[in-house]
């Protein structure tokens, strides 16, 4: 909106003047929308605490004068586990400005910097690393590993059963129609189109109904 673009422009002419808070918390209402309430803020005299909304995960942040930091709980990992461990590092590996960390037997993605560092630009493409890979990574590594457990999901509202069984009766009638459309063709001479057909499945199920 015409008001989010005034505070973009707040935040970078404020972090130009160095005046790290107020650019902070510009950028902070830049992201919020209002109508779904994503972002919240409490600023003081010399910091601002922050929570940020993405689907079922949480990021917590606090930003100083000198600094601003972020993190979000994934999930639960009571026993130490070597293939865990090898997954979350090859994972950081691909992250430019976040990263896993172990606390109190919890993981968590945190992200911190410099105010010096912390433009908007790289705020902008900081927290949303952070706040997708979080909101991603705790469904996966739950259905990955036994062992963990989700945690900090008050905040998740589920599908009611109506529309939990119209999700099904829908992933269901896809998959038949696709399938008996498929069993229409010879694979030997259709190979290319029975891939884009599957492929619009996968589309289809991916953005209309996967959680």
């Amino acid at each position: 909106t015409k008001k989010q673009i005034d505070f973009w422009n707040t935040a970078v002419a404020k972090f130009k003047e160095k005046a790290y808070l107020d650019s902070f918390e510009a950028f902070l209402n830049y992201v919020r929308d209002e109508q779904a309430n994503n972002v919240k803020i409490n600023r003081g005299s010399d910091s601002i605490e922050f929570e940020m909304l993405q689907g079922s995960k949480v990021v917590r942040g606090r930003a100083t004068a000198t600094g601003i930091s972020a993190e979000s709980p994934i999930i639960q990992m009571d026993t130490p586990s070597i293939p865990v461990m090898r997954k979350l590092m090859a994972i950081n590996y691909t992250l430019l400005y976040s990263k896993f960390a172990l606390k109190d037997n919890v993981l968590v993605m945190k992200f911190s910097s410099n105010a010096i560092d912390a433009s908007p630009n790289k705020l902008y493409a900081a927290l949303k690393e952070l706040a997708k890979k979080a909101d991603q990574q705790d469904d996966l590594l739950a259905t990955e590993f036994a062992s963990l457990k989700s945690i900090d999901t008050d905040q998740t509202i589920s599908l009611s059963a109506d529309e939990k069984e119209i999700n099904y009766q829908a992933l269901v009638s896809w998959i038949n129609e696709t399938k008996t459309e498929i069993a229409k063709h010879d694979p030997a001479y259709m190979a290319g189109g029975i891939a884009f057909m599957l492929l619009n499945l996968s589309y289809k199920i991916d953005y209309l109904i996967c959680p």
